[in-house]
């Protein structure tokens, strides 16, 4: 089964008929990723940025209010702790609905911190290790034995380069910024829901 059936079927599961419209959106969305990964790298560069973009504004909140916190994240060259759990657990849907700007970036970062995916404070810059360590959290993904062991911030680094939701170059201690916050949570989620371990964009 191809990503865009895969991701078809969970949003008919997840959103029913009920949120066909938001559904569709995202489909389109998915699809416009999915035509720009079959580009020449140099010529899919907007359109993959686009995609990640609308998917993100469309998943989070259709407001506004989002598309200026996507606009300053974008802007971000050091992703805060705070805003890196906002955008990966709001990715998921996993903060109370209504929420937006600094409630909803207080709300993901007190969450991650009471559930231990987060040890910086919320306004101090997120490393890459430290961000692949929430997003492993976040997404539920399971490692390798080391992982398993250890389970800590420098090993789920590793977990996400081999299986290339971490890409290009890095370094464990790099901060990390928004367009790379954004790219992350975007192949986690392919990953999470099509189990594309190992592929490329």
């Amino acid at each position: 089964m191809n990503r865009e059936n895969v991701f078809s079927n969970y949003l008919t599961r997840r959103h029913g008929g009920t949120e066909g419209r938001r559904s569709e959106i995202l489909l389109q969305t998915l699809r416009l990723g999915v035509f720009a990964r079959n580009l020449p790298l140099r010529r899919c560069a907007f359109a993959r940025n686009l995609a990640v973009i609308l998917f993100f504004l469309v998943t989070l909140s259709l407001s506004a209010q989002t598309a200026a916190e996507m606009d300053a994240l974008l802007e971000t060259n050091a992703v805060s702790a705070g805003m890196a759990a906002r955008f990966v657990l709001g990715s998921l849907q996993l903060l109370p609905e209504g929420f937006s700007g600094e409630a909803a970036e207080r709300a993901a970062y007190d969450m991650a911190q009471a559930r231990g995916w987060v040890k910086a404070a919320a306004g101090d810059s997120i490393t890459l290790k430290e961000t692949a360590f929430l997003v492993m959290k976040a997404f539920e993904l399971r490692g390798g034995i080391m992982y398993s062991m250890a389970k800590n911030p420098r090993y789920a680094y590793r977990e996400l380069v081999y299986r290339k939701i971490i890409q290009g170059k890095s370094d464990p201690a790099m901060k990390v910024s928004g367009r790379r916050l954004l790219h992350i949570i975007d192949r986690a989620h392919l990953f999470a829901n099509a189990g594309l371990q190992g592929e490329g964009v």
